[in-house]
């Protein structure tokens, strides 16, 4: 999945949750958080379709 497209999703999930999609960067990898969940998001173009799955899913419990 392309790292632009997760971002999207992500920023959909805080939406619809009522929180905000907070970005970090950090070394090599880019701080997502929304609302108490923080999870790392690789600096790649491309995020392995399992990875971005279990992003999508830890972040939007």
């Amino acid at each position: 999945m392309k790292r632009r497209k997760l971002l999207q999703i992500l920023k959909e999930i805080a939406r619809q949750t009522g929180h905000a999609l907070e970005l970090q960067e950090g070394g090599n990898h880019t701080k997502a958080r929304i609302g108490d969940r923080v999870q790392p998001i690789p600096r790649h173009r491309e995020i392995p379709d399992m990875l971005a799955k279990a992003i999508i899913k830890e972040l939007s419990r």
